[in-house]
C-alpha cells in the first residue's frame, strides 16, 4: 500500500517555558539502535513509551566536553512547540509507515534492513495479528511537545575531532575479515543496526482507538469496490485501494474503544520523538578511525575496514531472516467484510434462506388463519417468500439477528434511506417504530407460531412491530451484503436501491375476517392498504445480486 498512514496537522502552538533550556538530547547521540527490534511505541502496552531499540549502554561515538562543543549542534530552543495530529493504520505495512514518519535513516546497508523496520518488536507483532486476523483498524490521537533538535555534525566537517568509543572499536577489530554469519549477527545483536546521530526530544502522548467506523467512512467516501467472496465467514467484501484513503476525512471518523494510552517522556525527562539514524557500517570507515585509535586497540594490527564494513552490510541484509522475519510487510488491498448492520432486528425470510454470516440467524414462523369463506388471498407471481403461499393459512418465516459479530474491529450502522425492517428489541439508530394488526379468521382459528419471532403478539390475531426510516432518497443506493437474496419492506416511496442488487417489488394481499374486522396500524409501519374496510397488503422488496464488475462505489 503506497498511502498507508493518514496524518493531519491541526494545531500549532507555543508554550513558553521561561529560561528553561530545551533541545539538549546529547545523551542519546552516539548510542546504538536496533531498528529491527525497536519501536517508538514501546515494548508492549505495559511498557509504553520505552523504545527497546535504544542501546542505552552501547556508545559508538566518543565525545568529550571539548569535542561535544564542536560536534553537537543544539537548536537552542527555549520553548516547547506542540502539535496535535491524528493517524490511521489498519495493517502491518501501514503501521510501519506510520512509525517511520519519525525516522530518517542512511548509510551502507540501510536499504536492505529498513524495509524490515520494527517487525521483530512485540508491539509490531501484536498490531499485525489484530489487523490481519481480526480486521481491526486503529486511529491514534497524538499530542507532541517538541523541545528541540540535537544533532551530531558528521564528517567531513571537523575531520580531526571524530572518534569512536574504545569498547566499540575493539569489538570491530575482533570481527573476522572472512565473513562469519554467527559472529557478525552477534555483533549486531550487541551494538545495534544503527547509531543515533540526531534526535528531537520532548514528550508524546497517544490515545489509540479501535477504529470501528472506518467502513462507514470508506463507503461514504466512494473509494471501495464490492465483491462476493468467502471471507472470515462472510460472503461480501469491500476491497479498498489504500492510495485512495487520502479522500477520507480522518477527523470525522468516530473512534471506538480506547485500547491503550502511550506516554513517551516527561517534562523533566524528555525522550526522542524523532530520530536520525546512520547504519553501524557507516562508522567502520577511515573518517572515524584516524583520530586516537591505535593498533593496540586491534591487537597491534590495523583492521581491514573496507572488508569488515562490507561484511557488516552483508550481516544487515541477513539480519531480518536470522531473526525469523522472512519478508517485509507487504503492500496489499485493504479488505473489509461487508456485514449485516449492527443492532437487533429481523428480516422476512426468502426461499433462499437467511443471510450468510459467521453468527447464526435465529429463525421463526407465524401462521395466520385467513378468511375461510370465499378466500381471496393473492400475491405477486413467483413471489420469493420462505414458504409456498397458501390461500387460507399462509405461513411467514423470519430471520432474526439478536447479537452483533464481535470478531471484527468495526461495525456498520444501518444506512440512511427509505425502508422498513422487523423490530426485535430496540430499533437500531435512525429508525422509528410502529405496528400492523391483522384481524385473523374468528371461526376455528388455526393461527400458530414457533421459533424466534419479531416483537408482537401471536394469538388468535396477529400484531407485528416494525422499524422504519425515511431520512434519505430511496434512489441513493445503500451498501448491504449482496451474496444472498433478502427482503426489506417498502415505507413511503418505491423500494430502496441497494448497491450491486436488483430489486423486485412483491405484494401479498391477505383476505382477513369479513365480519366486524379490526385491522389497524400505528406509527411507522410498512407501506400498504391497512384499514378495517379492506384486505391488508404487504409490499416486500426482494433483492438479489446483479451482475457487476466490482467497481460499485468509486
Amino acid at each position: 500500500m503506497e498511502y498507508i498512514a493518514v496524518v493531519l496537522l491541526t494545531t500549532l502552538t507555543a508554550r513558553v517555558a521561561g529560561s528553561a533550556q530545551y533541545g539538549n538530547g546529547t545523551r542519546f547521540i552516539g548510542l546504538g539502535y536496533n531498528i529491527l527490534n525497536g519501536n517508538p511505541d514501546g515494548g508492549d502496552l505495559s511498557q509504553s513509551g520505552i523504545d527497546i531499540g535504544i542501546k542505552t549502554t552501547r556508545h559508538i561515538l566518543k565525545l568529550t566536553p571539548d569535542t561535544a562543543k564542536q560536534l553537537i549542534a543544539i537548536d537552542g530552543r527555549t520553548h516547547c512547540t506542540t502539535h496535535n495530529s491524528k493517524s490511521l493504520f489498519y495493517d502491518s505495512k501501514s503501521y510501519q509507515k506510520y512509525l517511520l514518519g519519525d525516522f530518517e535513516t542512511f548509510g551502507p546497508g540501510d536499504s536492505s534492513i529498513k524495509p524490515y523496520a520494527f517487525t521483530a518488536s512485540t508491539f509490531f507483532k501484536d498490531i499485525d495479528h489484530m489487523t490481519h486476523d481480526k480486521q481491526d483498524a486503529f486511529g491514534d490521537e497524538l499530542n507532541i511537545c517538541n523541545e528541540g533538535r540535537t544533532r551530531y555534525i558528521l564528517p567531513p566537517t571537523y575531520p580531526s575531532l571524530h572518534a569512536l568509543n574504545v569498547e566499540f572499536s575493539s569489538a570491530v577489530c575482533q570481527l573476522p575479515n572472512v565473513y562469519n554469519q554467527a559472529t557478525y549477527r552477534q555483533f549486531l545483536d550487541l551494538w545495534g543496526t544503527h547509531v543515533i546521530v540526531g534526535v528531537d526530544i520532548g514528550t508524546k502522548s497517544v490515545k489509540r482507538y479501535d477504529q470501528i467506523e472506518i467502513l462507514n467512512s470508506v463507503l461514504s467516501s466512494g473509494i471501495g469496490s464490492l465483491a462476493t467472496e468467502q471471507y472470515q465467514g462472510y460472503g461480501t467484501v469491500i476491497n479498498i485501494d489504500p492510495s485512495k484513503l487520502q479522500h477520507i476525512d480522518t477527523y470525522n471518523i468516530n473512534g471506538g474503544n480506547v485500547i491503550g494510552t502511550l506516554q513517551l517522556g516527561t517534562e523533566s525527562n524528555p525522550e526522542p520523538v524523532w530520530y536520525n539514524l546512520a547504519t553501524i557500517a557507516y562508522f567502520i570507515d577511515d573518517s572515524f578511525w584516524n583520530n586516537g585509535i591505535t593498533s593496540e586497540n586491534c591487537n597491534g594490527e590495523a583492521p581491514n575496514l573496507s572488508r569488515i564494513q562490507a561484511n557488516v552490510v552483508i550481516a544487515l541484509t541477513e539480519y531480518p531472516r536470522l531473526n525469523g522475519i522472512r519478508s517485509p510487510p507487504q503492500e496489499s488491498i485493504l479488505k473489509l467484510a461487508l456485514m449485516w448492520p449492527s443492532g437487533s432486528y429481523g428480516l422476512y425470510k426468502p426461499n433462499t434462506g437467511c443471510p450468510k454470516s459467521p453468527f447464526t440467524w435465529l429463525e421463526g414462523w407465524s401462521r395466520q388463519d385467513a378468511e375461510d369463506h370465499h378466500n381471496s388471498n393473492s400475491w405477486t407471481t413467483n413471489i420469493h417468500l420462505g414458504e409456498t403461499p397458501q390461500h387460507n393459512k399462509p405461513v411467514f418465516w423470519f430471520c432474526i439477528k439478536k447479537y452483533d459479530d464481535k470478531s471484527t474491529g468495526y461495525y456498520l450502522n444501518w444506512p440512511k434511506g427509505n425502508y422498513c425492517i422487523l423490530k426485535k428489541g430496540t430499533c437500531p439508530t435512525g429508525f422509528s417504530d410502529g405496528w400492523l394488526y391483522w384481524d385473523d379468521e374468528d371461526s376455528h382459528n388455526a393461527n400458530g407460531h414457533g421459533g424466534t419471532l419479531p416483537d408482537g403478539s401471536y394469538g388468535s390475531n396477529t400484531k407485528i412491530y416494525y422499524c422504519c426510516r425515511n431520512d434519505s432518497d430511496y434512489r441513493t443506493a445503500i451498501p448491504l451484503p449482496v451474496d444472498r437474496p433478502f427482503y426489506l419492506l417498502r415505507f413511503t416511496t418505491p423500494c430502496q436501491k441497494v448497491y450491486g442488487m436488483t430489486v423486485r417489488e412483491e405484494v401479498f394481499k391477505m383476505d382477513k375476517e369479513d365480519h366486524h374486522n379490526h385491522n389497524s396500524a400505528s406509527g411507522a409501519h410498512p407501506y400498504g392498504s391497512w384499514n378495517s374496510n379492506g384486505d391488508p397488503t404487504l409490499h416486500f422488496c426482494y433483492y438479489q445480486k446483479s451482475y457487476f464488475s466490482g467497481g460499485i462505489f468509486g
